[in-house]
């Protein structure tokens, strides 16, 4: 079972079926919630570049760095 999306502008955490769905930033239901979202990436580019309808995580935060990123 997948429980988190992981790509190289955004993170996203699924919820189980048997979980309430969310609302989508459309009014949809939707069983992706946006948790984390990359550096210099707006809400409209994560939209852009995905096929599937999600909420946004009220906590919504930066994504964690590369390691080597850090030591700079």
């Amino acid at each position: 079972m997948v429980n988190r999306i992981i790509t190289d502008i955004a993170v996203f955490d699924v919820r189980p079926q048997t979980d309430s769905p969310l609302t989508d930033y459309k009014g949809a239901e939707t069983r992706l919630e946006l948790i984390e979202i990359a550096d210099g990436v707006s809400l409209d580019d994560v939209k852009a570049a995905t096929g599937a309808t999600f909420a946004v995580s009220s906590g919504l935060k930066p994504m964690m760095q590369e390691p080597a990123d850090l030591d700079a």
